[in-house]
C-alpha cells in the first residue's frame, strides 16, 4: 500500500496481468518516447548536429 500524491495506488499484484500491461506498457513506451526525444534535442542545441546513433 503505497500513497502518491495523496492517492491511494494498488499494489500491482492485485490487479490482473491484462490490465497491468497494457495501462503501463503504454506508459513506458511514453516514457522512453520522451526521453530519447529530450536526449536528442538536448545534443543538438549543445553541439548544432545529431548525435552519431542517428546518424548511423
Amino acid at each position: 500500500m503505497r500513497a502518491f500524491d495523496g492517492v491511494y495506488v494498488e499494489p500491482s499484484f492485485t490487479r490482473g496481468p491484462a490490465e497491468y500491461t497494457r495501462k503501463e506498457a503504454g506508459m513506458a513506451v511514453a516514457m522512453v518516447g520522451t526521453a530519447v526525444t529530450v536526449a536528442v534535442a538536448s545534443t543538438v542545441a549543445l553541439t548544432g548536429r545529431l548525435p552519431e546513433v542517428v546518424n548511423a
